[in-house]
């Protein structure tokens, strides 16, 4: 019945998204140009067609040199060792509204410096829990996945970010939306036609960041990006490319490219394998020279849109002994405990079941006992009268 149910909805999508190319082809046959406003909602209307999904990747990460010692960065949090080379397996699933994120593999920070990682994201429909080594999360609700596996967003999750296509699309002045106070720059998007690339039929979108400023004209540019949508499969990223603005006659400081494509179903389209490639800013600011900064391969190994698992799957996520747990209520924190703690409220749960079995075992013993009393005296009166 599910699955039947899931086929029609995606079906129903299906044939909305034709009508909404058929009128975006209309518009251009009568001397107009699709707007960036019909553009996004084909979009969103592909995007839905991979709600439901069960999808496994093999991340391949290397920068463009392998030190000695680990080099050490400077993030919000301190002191944190810069990748170098990562090996992993990402799995995401999504069933309704529940969904379930785990990643495995290994991290290398130097030459002799190599880290296991192992995450895990879970939401059940009532509470989400997350594992990442000997820290977790425990959620009263639902809290948003850290790092979702998109059909149409795999090139922005190169590059850690999370958001949908068709958000990341609208630029940071969406239909007048304002964007946030303290941004010192924006982007800007801009629906630039049709393109093909490498003989394939696409729509490109251009972005551009710009300094902020009260007339955009007047703002000063210092990165923009291409991208383009296929028109045969889904409108999904085929090609990306990125720019410094300020050195525009110099090559793209960072290019992405879908090398094979899975066709999941009949009409539904799937990256097989990405990669992109980043170059040195500043080395080819400087010389021109094209020096590899890093390298990011993405390998998809399997995908379904109909996964069906027991609610159970997406609760699987368990917390051991010692592991630091930070409890919210929604967005607020209520607590932090270690698993095993006098604080763990599970342990004292666990203690006052014991407590509680402990005394029904002494009263079922006190009742025994009382019961064999109580025939051991009948028996002796019986006998004295006789």
């Amino acid at each position: 019945m599910r699955r039947t149910r899931c086929a029609f909805t995606r079906a129903s999508i299906l044939l909305a998204c034709v009508v909404l190319m058929y009128q975006g082809r209309a518009i251009s046959a009568e001397g107009g140009s699709m707007t960036l406003e019909q553009l996004i909602e084909l979009v969103r209307q592909n995007e839905l067609l991979y709600g439901d999904i069960d999808v496994t990747i093999r991340d391949e990460y290397e920068t463009g040199s392998m030190p000695d010692a680990p080099v050490t960065g400077t993030a919000g949090v301190g002191a944190l060792k810069v990748i170098q080379k990562e090996v992993c397996r990402h799995r995401y699933v999504v069933q309704g509204d529940w969904y379930h994120r785990e990643r495995a593999g290994i991290l290398e920070f130097g030459r002799e410096d190599r880290q296991e990682v192992i995450q895990f994201e879970q939401y059940d429909g009532d509470s989400t829990r997350s594992r990442s080594g000997r820290l977790a999360r425990l959620v009263h609700g639902r809290a948003e996945c850290g790092e979702p596996i998109r059909a149409h967003a795999l090139f922005q999750r190169m590059v850690g970010i999370v958001e949908p296509l068709s958000i990341f699309l609208r630029g940071d002045t969406w239909q007048g939306t304002p964007p946030p106070p303290d941004a010192q720059t924006l982007w800007f998007s801009e629906y630039k036609g049709e393109r093909d690339y490498n003989g394939d039929p696409c729509y490109q979108v251009e972005l551009t960041r710009r300094v902020r400023s009260a007339k955009a004209a007047d703002a000063s540019v210092l990165a923009r990006c291409l991208i383009w949508l296929s028109k045969r499969r889904n409108l999904i990223p085929v090609a990306y490319v990125g720019y410094e603005y300020d050195a525009p006659d110099l090559a793209p400081h960072g290019e992405a490219v879908v090398k094979s494509w899975l066709e999941v179903q009949p009409g539904l389209w799937f990256p097989q394998k990405l990669e992109f490639r980043a170059l040195d800013r500043d080395v080819l600011r400087t010389s021109g020279k094209k020096v590899l900064a890093w390298r990011r391969i993405y390998t998809v190994e399997s995908v379904s849109l109909n996964p069906e698992h027991p609610r159970s799957f997406f609760q699987s996520v368990t917390f051991p002994q010692g592991t630091l747990v930070y409890e919210y209520n929604g967005s607020t924190r209520i607590r932090g405990y270690r698993v095993g703690s006098p604080e763990d409220p599970d342990l004292a749960t666990r203690n006052h079941k014991g407590v509680n079995r402990r005394l029904l075992w002494m009263l079922g013993i006190a009742a025994l006992a009382g019961a064999i009393a109580t025939v051991v005296y009948l028996r002796y009166r019986r006998k004295e009268r006789t």
